[in-house]
C-alpha cells in the first residue's frame, strides 16, 4: 500500500500503520524512511477480526516517548529545544518533538515582548515549568534560560574583573616592593661604604701620626676632631 506500512506481528494478525499515523516529517515519502525488515514501535488504535488486521499508530507511540521526555526535562529542570509555531497575544506555542508547548509571553524573554509573532519560526531553547499530562498542558520558559545565562556571564565578568583588579595590585605592590628593595640595597651599600672608609682610616692611623681634622663638637671633657 502507497499510503502505509505492512507490520507482521507475532500474534498472526497484520498490522497496519497509515501514512498519517507514521510521524514522517514533511517533504518525506514511506520509502525514504522505512525499508523492508525494519521494526517499528507502535500503539494499537483499532483491531478488525474480521479482515485480520491491527491498526497501529507510531505518532502515538513517539508522543508517548516524548511525553516521557518532557517531564524528565521538567522533572530534572533540563533545557529542551522547541520551535515556535504559532503566535497568540498571550504568548507562543512551540513544539518540542510531538509534544506542543505554551510559552507565555511573560516567559519568552527578559525584556518586554511588544509583538509574539516576531518568534514565530524560532527555535528556542527552555525549561519546562509546568507539567500536566492529564490536561495537556505544557508550560515552558525561554526567559528563565536567558536570565540563567545573562547571570553566568554577569558572576563570570564579576570574577574576570575581579582577577585583573588582584593582578593590578599584585603588579603594583611588586613593584612597590622592588623599589623599597632597591632603596634598602642602595642605603645597605652606602652603609657598607661608609664603614669600610671609616675602617680603613682607622687601619691607616699610627701613634705619633700628624693628621688634619675640623672640630664638629667641644664638651666639657674634650674636643670631637
Amino acid at each position: 500500500s502507497h499510503g502505509a506500512v505492512i507490520i507482521s506481528l507475532e500474534c498472526g494478525f497484520d498490522g497496519v500503520i497509515a501514512l498519517d499515523d507514521l510521524n514522517i516529517e514533511e517533504g518525506k515519502e514511506i520509502a525514504d524512511v522505512y525499508k523492508v525488515g525494519d521494526e517499528i514501535s507502535a500503539v494499537i488504535t483499532k483491531v478488525s477480526p474480521k479482515d485480520g488486521t491491527v491498526r497501529l499508530s507510531k505518532v502515538l507511540a513517539d508522543k508517548e516517548q516524548d511525553l516521557k521526555d518532557v517531564e524528565a526535562a521538567y522533572n530534572e529542570h533540563k533545557i529542551v529545544t522547541a520551535y515556535v509555531e504559532k503566535a497568540i497575544p498571550r504568548g507562543v506555542f512551540a513544539k518540542y518533538k510531538s509534544i506542543q508547548l505554551f510559552i507565555p509571553i511573560s516567559q519568552i524573554d527578559t525584556k518586554f515582548v511588544n509583538d509574539t509573532k516576531e518568534y514565530v519560526g524560532q527555535e528556542l531553547d527552555v525549561y519546562v515549568i509546568e507539567y500536566n499530562a492529564n490536561r495537556n498542558r505544557f508550560v515552558a520558559s525561554h526567559r528563565e534560560v536567558l536570565q540563567e545565562r545573562i547571570n553566568v556571564e554577569r558572576q563570570e565578568r564579576k570574577e574576570r574583573e575581579k582577577a585583573e583588579r588582584d593582578a593590578e595590585r599584585a603588579r603594583v605592590k611588586a613593584e612597590r616592593d622592588a623599589e623599597r628593595a632597591r632603596v634598602r640595597a642602595e642605603r645597605d651599600a652606602e652603609r657598607a661604604r661608609i664603614k669600610e672608609a671609616r675602617q680603613s682610616i682607622f687601619d691607616s692611623l699610627e701613634e705619633g701620626q700628624k693628621i688634619h681634622g675640623k672640630v664638629t663638637k667641644i664638651m666639657p671633657y674634650g674636643a670631637f676632631i
